[in-house]
Formats: C-alpha cells, structure tokens, sequence
C-alpha cells in the first residue's frame, strides 16, 4: 500500500502525523467490534476480547491473534 506524504513536512513529522491516524483507526475500530460483538452476543468470547485488546493498545498485545477465530464464535454467558 503506498502512502502519500504531505508535501512541506519533514520525515518525522510525516511519520507522526501517520502514527496519528493509526491510531485514530484503531480507536474507532475498537468500537466497531465491541459493538458488532456485543449485538452477535460473543463479546466476551476470548478472541473477540484478545481483538479488543490490541485495537485498544494500537499495537500487538496478542501477537497470534489470526487466524481468527481460534475457537467458534458463540453466546458467552455475561
């Protein structure tokens, strides 16, 4: 996938402003699967909470999180 960088930015400031939306993507999709999960009534299946973790750092806290799911999604009781 290629990048476009903004033109009259240094390197570094490129690189932040990415890290940025990176982690402004992993935010929002924190709230996307926690949501999707909750409504499928899995949300605290292992795997769906293994997901959460790492969209929620925005970095790897479960480096074996695929192939997903490692177990069927199913209603975990709350």
């Amino acid at each position: 996938m290629s990048v476009l960088l903004a033109e009259g930015m240094s390197a570094p400031a490129q690189t932040t402003k990415r890290i940025e939306e990176l982690e402004q993507v992993c935010a929002e999709l924190y709230q996307v699967i926690g949501s999707l999960a909750d409504h499928a009534g899995c949300f605290d299946h292992p795997d769906v909470q293994r997901a959460l973790d790492n969209a929620s750092k925005a970095r790897l806290v479960h480096h074996d999180l695929l192939p997903w799911p490692k177990s069927p999604l199913r209603r975990w009781p709350r």
